[in-house]
């Protein structure tokens, strides 16, 4: 450096840079390599790898889409158009809206699921969501909501579940390998509610090919 005068600025002596080496990571000379699948993490002086994936936000457009190999833990919503996929579970603090959203796990949505005609919901597993409504939806385990399962079609290799005393399932259609559940089933007035119940769901897509 220089001064203001034009004289020289002698450098400070570097501090030595010591990074350890964490879960998931090898290092080799200055590089670091992963082991495995994970999202990077740096915490004080080590640096290692998380196995799952932790989004802080609502996925969109803007954020970009999400494939990933292991659970993801979503602390917003997932937007119109956007993209999800991860190979194990997928917990979603918000509202999955007209979205693609696969995993080969289980799924769950503290809020609801809308997916309109645009957009699909596909576990390998369960699915957990407060309601459903006007979605695409398919699950290889049990589909448990909390209050409503509107004007949809879903498929189910296990049971579907309306948790609440009152929770209503009306609407769409319903294709399900075990049993269902709900206080109330269809409309007084409105759309049809098609149920297919006790058959396996791909038996099913067969025949309507």
């Amino acid at each position: 450096g220089i001064t203001v005068y034009g004289g020289s600025v002698e450098p400070t002596e570097n501090d030595e840079l010591i990074v350890h080496v964490g879960e998931g990571i090898q290092q080799k000379g200055r590089r670091f390599y992963a082991s495995c699948d994970g999202v990077p993490v740096i915490e004080n002086e080590t640096i290692s790898l998380a196995k799952s994936m932790i989004f802080n936000g609502d996925v969109n457009l803007r954020s970009g889409n999400i494939r990933f190999d292991g659970p993801v833990d979503i602390k917003g919503a997932i937007d119109n158009g956007a993209v999800v996929e991860t190979t194990s579970d997928l917990i979603v603090h918000g509202t999955i809206r007209s979205a693609h959203v696969k995993a080969g796990g289980n799924i769950i949505v503290y809020a609801g699921i809308v997916t309109g005609s645009t957009g699909s919901v596909y576990a390998g597993g369960d699915i957990k969501a407060e309601f459903v409504e006007n979605s695409n939806v398919t699950c290889r385990g049990n589909l448990l909501v909390g209050k409503a399962l509107l004007n949809s079609r879903v498929v189910s290799n296990g049971s579907i579940e309306i948790r609440s005393k009152d929770g209503v399932l009306a609407g769409g259609k319903i294709i399900c390998r075990q049993r269902i559940k709900a206080g109330n089933l269809g409309f007084k007035r409105g759309s049809k509610t098609d149920l297919l119940v006790g058959i396996d769901w791909r038996i099913a897509r067969r025949i309507e090919i």
